[in-house]
């Protein structure tokens, strides 16, 4: 199996796998059967010693029916349905309500019951032999009691489901007077948000004038349509008056501004009366010239009375313009330009007449547009003043709504409050039971009870003991934990007694020990497993990615002690031999070694004598058989370590592989020491011995961080002492 295949081991753990629970309770058997017998053991005890009493039942039928009285408040339920929160059953509350201690109570005080010392009955007491349950998936509540006494049990059911009725009845009343106060004071503030919201729309349409925003929106799209049209005529007529006052302007030689100033200085008597005076002084000035000089006293009276004059006239000509406004523009005054021909006069007239006009309609024009602009600002404003006008109607509409259906519901709590209303009727009355509960159904129940309790607390203690115990349970919790092949699974095997016997007997005689099946039961089935892993070993050459040579120097540890690893060394090391192939078995455990007791061999001159150099190689050596040869341990030294990581140990292995075909290490126990780890250096891979039961997680996870840091290569899992009953069976037969 790759490790590309394997699983996380926590994704591992919770996957659903039957079989995997079924190994649990194979493992946790005792307490999964201890449990169960405690339970129906006490059971039939306690059904000895009780009393054999007859014991009688009486059943009533109580129908839920609907409820109007939750309703009235108007909180949006449909009429008759049962109120609940949450998401409970609301005929299981009621079921509730049938038991509670105020109906019992009122039950108990009715029938006058009493215990066995004359004392009143407890509540208690009551509700232990008393039951309400639902029929079916119906409407309908199923009341119970048991008693000695045929017709108090009768009784019982018949006061409880009248005084329920009752309680119903008196509570679906109060709720009415409840709900009915409710929407008393909910009237007025719903009618002053009415009246709030109205007043509001109110004065919103009086604000802005609003009657029909729809119909003003048409009628002003009419109008600006009309001034658009009058507009254009208006603005056609001013082209024309525009083109009219240019060709006068031109005709005369002068601006409108200047035709206005001369018009009104020809029409005023002053400047005229003054420009007569000016030209019969100037006339009588050119006939004294014509007769006396320049310094004659005529002449320049005449002259002085001509300038006067004319600045007289220019005085007067400033006077009539400002009085008119029309003193920009003046022209240069002369007595040409003061005395204006009839047709120049006529011309100005036109002038002034067209300006006029044109000035009017440009007035007319401006008005026009300004309404236009008005109307389609309003027009502007008219969707929002829409969108503000119905958010104010649909507040007075939601607040009516309201108010009328608070009106509504105080008139049905009105009369919800005068009637007696209820969600409960009793559909079939207790009778008095002829015949008594059946005692052997009810031993019966119990005992299944009892059992069915039991194993579910034995499979609940089961899973619970083998959740704590950390150690790794089967052969695929180890693969899937550690994440490394798995090379070979030796099962459990146990000798004979004759075998056992056979040992004592052996160290006597110098037979190794019948731990070595392979020697001592060649053709068993733990000899084959034995065959099965040297196999694998030999194919790991031959996997993606370990395209090297055979391994030759092998390291055999384990996690923690007690795994079999110094057995599962010996074994390989026979199969090894039996193979043809010379091989070596060196006993490396310097703190605790065994290979000489399974062989029955001394270990007067081994491992920790060759690395000391107090002896050969040869005087170390001793030969189990033609192909095998064992180096023991040797004298136990202070420091293993020392001896273990050193260059003697170093040469030795290389003097080794000179002479065997294979050399096989039994090292201690990875929690032990680091004596594996520093030979697995040496080695060309660590066989790991994993036994299932033996081992917990931690010290496995801490092996393998070890070895990891270590960069030591693992060349795969060996299961030892697997009991294959208690392993997957998929798995196991897919390593066999």
């Amino acid at each position: 199996m790759n490790s590309d295949n394997s699983k996380d081991y926590k994704d591992y753990v919770e996957e659903i796998d039957l079989q995997r629970y079924w190994l649990v309770l194979k493992r946790q058997w005792l307490p999964a059967l201890l449990i169960p017998a405690v339970c129906l053991s006490g059971a039939l005890v306690w059904l000895l010693l009780s009393s054999q009493e007859a014991i009688y039942q009486a059943t009533g039928k109580l129908l839920l029916v609907v409820d109007r009285s939750t309703y009235l408040t108007g909180v949006g339920q449909e009429i008759g349905e049962l109120q609940t929160v949450g998401r409970s059953d609301p005929l299981q509350n009621q079921a509730i309500i049938v038991e509670s201690s105020s109906v019992l109570e009122q039950v108990i005080q009715s029938l006058d019951l009493k215990d066995e010392d004359g004392y009143p009955l407890s509540v208690d007491g009551l509700r232990d032999n008393f039951d309400v349950d639902r029929q079916n998936d119906t409407d309908v509540l199923i009341v119970a009691y048991e008693s000695s006494d045929p017709q108090l049990s009768a009784k019982v059911v018949n006061e409880a489901m009248k005084t329920y009725v009752k309680y119903n009845i008196a509570l679906n009343r109060s709720e009415a007077t409840v709900a009915r106060k409710f929407v008393q004071q909910e009237i007025p503030q719903a009618k002053a948000e009415l009246d709030q919201h109205s007043e509001a729309l109110r004065q919103f349409q009086l604000q802005y004038q609003i009657v029909d925003l729809d119909s003003e929106s048409k009628a002003a799209m009419g109008l600006v349509a009309n001034l658009d049209q009058q507009i254009t005529t208006l603005s056609s007529q001013l082209a024309q008056l525009n083109t009219q006052a240019y060709e006068q302007q031109q005709q005369l030689g002068m601006s409108v501004t200047q035709a206005r100033q001369m018009e009104l200085l020809g029409s005023s008597s002053v400047v005229q009366d003054t420009l007569k005076e000016l030209l019969t002084v100037q006339t009588a000035l050119e006939s004294e010239r014509s007769q006396y000089t320049t310094n004659f006293p005529t002449v320049r009276d005449l002259e002085e009375k001509e300038a006067a004059l004319k600045t007289l006239l220019t005085q007067r000509i400033k006077a009539v313009l400002q009085q008119n406004n029309l003193t920009s523009g003046a022209p240069q005054i002369t007595l040409g330009n003061l005395q204006i021909s009839e047709l120049d006069r006529q011309l100005m007239t036109q002038l002034v007449g067209t300006e006029s006009n044109r000035l009017s309609l440009a007035s007319q024009i401006a008005s026009l547009q300004a309404q236009r602009q008005e109307i389609y600002q309003r027009l502007g404003n008219i969707p929002t003043l829409t969108k503000q006008q119905r958010e104010l109607q649909q507040r007075v509409t939601i607040a009516e709504n309201n108010y009328l259906k608070l009106l509504e519901r105080r008139q049905e709590s009105l009369l919800a409050e005068n009637q007696v209303l209820g969600s409960a009727e009793i559909i079939e009355r207790a009778q008095v039971p002829l015949m008594p509960i059946a005692s052997e159904q009810s031993r019966l129940k119990y005992l299944l009870a009892a059992g069915v309790g039991g194993v579910f607390l034995g499979v609940a203690t089961a899973f619970f003991l083998d959740l704590i115990d950390r150690s790794i349970k089967t052969v695929k919790d180890g693969e899937a934990l550690l994440e490394y092949p798995i090379r070979g699974v030796i099962p459990h095997f146990k000798l004979e007694k004759s075998q056992d016997w056979q040992i004592l007997a052996e160290k006597q005689k110098g037979i190794p020990s019948s731990r070595i099946i392979t020697l001592a039961q060649p053709q068993s089935v733990a000899a084959a497993a034995y065959q099965r892993l040297y196999g694998n070993l030999q194919l790991i050459h031959a996997e993606p990615f370990h395209a090297e040579p055979l391994q030759r120097r092998l390291v055999v540890t384990s996690a923690v002690d007690q795994e079999g690893k110094s057995e599962v060394c010996a074994n390989l090391a026979v199969i090894m031999a039996q193979t043809g192939k010379r091989t070596v078995l060196v006993d490396a455990n310097l703190r605790s070694p065994t290979q000489h007791l399974l062989w029955n061999v001394d270990n007067e001159i081994g491992l920790s004598h060759l690395l000391l150099g107090k002896a050969d190689l040869s005087e170390a050596v001793t030969v189990l058989d033609d192909n095998l040869a064992l180096i023991p341990a040797g004298a136990i030294p202070m420091n293993p370590l020392t001896f273990i990581d050193s260059d003697g140990m170093e040469q030795l292995l290389k003097l080794l592989l000179t002479q065997y075909d294979y050399v096989l290490l039994d090292t201690p126990s990875l929690r032990t020491a680091t004596d594996g780890v520093m030979i697995g250096k040496l080695s060309d891979g660590i066989l790991w011995v994993l036994q299932p039961r033996k081992a917990d997680m931690s010290s496995a996870l801490s092996a393998k961080s070890l070895l990891v840091r270590s960069g030591t290569k693992i060349l795969g899992i060996v299961a030892n002492n697997v009991n294959i009953q208690d392993e997957h069976e998929d798995h196991v037969s897919n390593l066999q």
